[in-house]
């Protein structure tokens, strides 16, 4: 999401995001049998069929939540910053709001259920937000250029990698 402002042409750019839509969803795809497998062995070691139960959510947060990201650097690009700060708002406000009422309510996993309604709903209205602007993303098809622009930018999330699991990691470490 971050090597998305750095090239010059917005084809470029383009090719950025759909290139990362795409591992998001592979990588989203590829938890499943993760899941499975400890799903399988959690059944084994009793973590508890409540918690081998959202291991499946995973799947949904993984790809909203690199969505989101995808969207915020295509905004960042195009100086849209009304569109990130109403991910971040809508975020928040959300799951805020949704921890109260099931808290309210005495709802078990509502912690979870905020957390991935908020996730969703967030992707939801920046797709819908960016879909609406003056620089709407495009999905493409043929991948041929878009593989090019990959390879051009490899490097970028090479460096990234390591300070950005460094910054989840200590953000979800609370």
């Amino acid at each position: 999401d971050q090597a998305i402002a750095i090239p010059k042409s917005n084809e470029q750019a383009i090719h950025l995001v759909n290139i990362g839509i795409r591992i998001a969803l592979g990588i989203s795809f590829l938890i499943l049998p993760v899941v499975f497998i400890v799903r399988l062995v959690g059944t084994n070691f009793s973590f508890g069929s409540q918690v081998n139960n959202w291991f499946y959510v995973l799947v949904i947060t993984v790809f909203s939540t690199a969505c989101v990201q995808l969207i915020n650097g295509w905004s960042l690009r195009h100086k849209m910053f009304s569109i990130i700060a109403g991910s971040v708002v809508v975020l928040s406000l959300l799951t805020s709001t949704l921890k109260l009422v099931f808290g309210f309510l005495n709802v078990n996993d509502g912690l979870l259920i905020a957390f991935v309604t908020a996730q969703v709903f967030t992707m939801i209205y920046a797709t819908i937000r960016v879909t609406r602007s003056h620089y709407p993303l495009v999905f493409e098809k043929n991948m041929e250029e878009a593989h090019k622009t990959a390879a051009e930018y490899s490097g970028f999330p090479k460096f990234y990698m390591i300070n950005a699991l460094l910054n989840t990691f200590s953000s979800n470490l609370p």
